[in-house]
């Protein structure tokens, strides 16, 4: 048995009260494409990470359907006061999954932008 302490007893609410850390969930892979799972990642991560200081990016969701002919990639991203969809289709994976990150790294570029705007604009 032990003492606990109130700093004990602090520190392990302050545990509980944060929130939980920040992942990207993907989903709609199928076996196929389970191969290029850690490269879906790093390259939205990559973009991702770019981004994250300035726009406070919170959860990122990313959704990948196989039809007759194409690929569609849409992702879903929360920001601190919004949320963004984004929707690729493409004839190739590979290619979905590059587009989908392109396309990321325009529209957060031109939130970044916006926001940059906004508060020069109240000084």
């Amino acid at each position: 048995i032990g003492i606990f302490s109130a700093f004990d007893l602090f520190k392990k609410l302050l545990d509980y009260t944060q929130e939980p850390e920040e992942g990207m969930a993907i989903s709609g892979l199928g076996e196929d494409e389970l191969t290029y799972y850690n490269d879906i990642k790093d390259a939205l991560k990559k973009v991702i990470d770019k981004f994250s200081k300035s726009l406070e990016i919170r959860n990122v969701s990313v959704h990948f359907k196989k039809g007759k002919r194409v690929y569609t990639a849409k992702l879903y991203l929360e920001l601190k006061k919004e949320h963004v969809a984004i929707s690729v289709e493409e004839f190739d994976f590979k290619a979905a999954v590059d587009a989908l990150a392109t396309e990321l790294y325009t529209v957060l570029g031109k939130r970044k932008d916006i926001l940059k705007y906004r508060k020069g604009a109240k000084r």
